[in-house]
């Protein structure tokens, strides 16, 4: 677990200051999924607890929070320097899909 929360702080931190797209999903075979959308504008990343990590905006109280526990995978879907993409992957079958974005 601590190798996965490492991996998922030092991509995010890579990017700290940008805007961050981030999609919920759960995509499950015998039941209908969903999908949740929500941006935070230049987000600070922090380690809270040893076991979330919080990006939020440095001026309101908008932020999302990704659980460590559970985690499958962290995957680095970056192609190229404009488009900067990471995806994690949590057993429990639910998907975050974060799009990193410079800020305008």
């Amino acid at each position: 677990m601590e190798k996965k929360l490492k991996q998922l702080v030092l991509l995010l931190k890579k990017h700290e200051g940008k805007n961050f797209d981030v999609n919920l999903q759960y995509e499950r075979e015998s039941n209908t999924g969903f999908g949740f959308m929500h941006t935070v504008k230049k987000g600070i990343v922090q380690v809270v607890n040893s076991n979330i990590v919080m990006v939020s905006e440095p001026q309101t109280a908008n932020y999302f929070i990704l659980p460590v526990v559970g985690i499958k995978s962290v995957l680095d879907e970056s192609q190229g320097k404009y488009d900067i993409a990471i995806t994690v992957k949590y057993l429990n079958s639910y998907r975050l899909f974060i799009q990193i974005l410079e800020p305008y």
